[in-house]
């Protein structure tokens, strides 16, 4: 079988900012599902790497999760891992709306 391995790191100093104040959430921070996938803001362009805020803070500043692929053999495009990671933020047992990780990692 064919295994795609991801490696989450949700301790950095990195935060996505909002560009004068367009898609702006009312915490002054970027909507839930923002995601960075720019080589020119990600220096490592070896392998596919997106930040993902994939939670909504009611208040506070809002945390992107840093997500690295580091074997593809299913060859999954970068969208489609975006779109799994963000849906799986979802998942979690206890909570009503998204994580800030995937809840796989928090059991």
């Amino acid at each position: 079988p064919s295994v795609t391995f991801v490696v989450s790191q949700g301790q950095h100093d990195i935060r996505i900012v909002p560009l004068d104040g367009v898609q702006m959430n009312r915490s002054n921070n970027v909507p839930s599902g923002t995601c960075v996938t720019d080589s020119r803001a990600i220096s490592m362009s070896n392998s596919e790497v997106l930040y993902l805020n994939a939670q909504c803070l009611s208040q506070g500043t809002s945390r992107p999760v840093y997500y690295r692929c580091l074997l593809n053999e299913t060859k999954l495009t970068r969208s489609l891992l975006k779109n799994l990671t963000y849906q799986f933020s979802f998942q979690y047992g206890t909570a009503t709306k998204s994580v800030r990780n995937v809840p796989v990692l928090q059991y």
